[in-house]
């Protein structure tokens, strides 16, 4: 028994190293999942969102990753309503739901960039539920091409973008909850905004967002967008707009002191600076959303940093400056 004893020992150890250094392998292979797809989420970022990709380069290096992996989803899952069948989007936006479900339990990641997503949902304990919606969101996309009015488009507004704000506030580390309704003021001004410069675009595809209740007091007709027809009274609509988006702007900027970390501060008054310029852009162009889509140009851009480390520094020392001073 003596004897046999070493031999038993050299078995055991021979049979762990194996199973450590196999699990060791596993895990080294996950690791580079997990690295690749935060990689390629990054990637797909700089190339489909500038603006938003400009804005995340001012953030602390270490949650860049996070965001690029959660802005990707949030794409992908947005774009599979587009550019596709009726029955093909239905179908692709179940593979999304699954996909995002399988994030949420025990299951091997598919691919790459799942690797990443799971990796960040576990990492900062986000709740399904924010997903749960964002694709209830989505799916209006599939199922509503009207909106009688602005109660109906701010249920979907908020699905859609004000809870990419409740999202990002997990990876920012914002544990406020009086935050939330901010982060969610944020998301609607930007989705408001891209409903103003997006009128052609989204009429392209059968889809108008203008609330109808809205478009019969200014008296603008389906007729004028689809022939893309700039009257006195689209312009005057166009206005209405624009202001109610500046008025969420300005009032999601008031909760800006609940969010610790001065450099997670500026992205948030840069992001609103730049989506808010779209609205300039607009209003210089005359309220022409059918010539050209419109878009904030670098050197503007490199402005409103300049502009928002002032109001950073405002805030930081306690005055409150409004975005609607700041139209032009």
């Amino acid at each position: 028994m003596l004897n046999l004893f070493p031999f038993q020992i050299k078995v055991w150890l021979a049979l762990n190293i194996a199973k450590g250094y196999n699990e060791c392998m596993n895990h080294f292979s996950h690791a580079e999942k997990i690295k690749k797809g935060f990689a390629l989420s990054k990637d797909i970022t700089k190339q489909y969102a500038t603006t938003y990709y400009f804005a995340s380069l001012f953030l602390p290096r270490q949650i860049r990753p996070p965001v690029y992996a959660l802005y990707t989803v949030c794409r992908i899952s947005d774009e599979c309503v587009d550019n596709n069948s009726p029955e093909a989007m239905q179908e692709a936006l179940t593979k999304i739901k699954d996909s995002i479900a399988s994030a949420y339990t025990q299951q091997e990641c598919a691919n790459e960039i799942l690797c990443a997503f799971k990796d960040v949902v576990e990492r900062y304990q986000i709740p399904k539920a924010y997903f749960d919606e964002l694709l209830r969101g989505i799916t209006m996309d599939l199922t509503r091409r009207r909106y009688e009015s602005f109660n109906e488009l701010y249920r979907y507004c908020y699905r859609v973008a004000g809870v990419v704000g409740l999202l990002m506030l997990k990876i920012f580390g914002c544990q406020d909850l009086r935050a939330q309704e901010y982060a969610v003021k944020l998301g609607v001004a930007m989705q408001l905004t891209n409903i103003v410069r997006d009128v052609k675009e989204d009429y392209a595809k059968g889809r108008i967002y203008l609330p109808q209740d809205e478009l019969m007091q200014y008296r603008v007709s389906e007729a004028d967008i689809a022939h893309a027809t700039l009257t006195q009274e689209l312009k005057a609509l166009l206005q209405f707009q624009i202001k109610r988006a500046r008025q969420f702007y300005e009032d999601s900027l008031n909760g800006i002191t609940m969010i610790k970390g001065m450099r997670i501060r500026l992205v948030i008054i840069l992001m609103a600076a730049l989506y808010a310029r779209i609205l300039n852009v607009i209003e210089r162009a005359r309220y022409n959303v059918f010539a050209r889509r419109a878009r904030v140009g670098l050197t503007e851009k490199l402005l409103l940093v300049a502009f928002s480390l002032v109001r950073l520094i405002m805030y930081q020392i306690g005055n409150n400056p409004r975005a609607g001073n700041h139209h032009r």
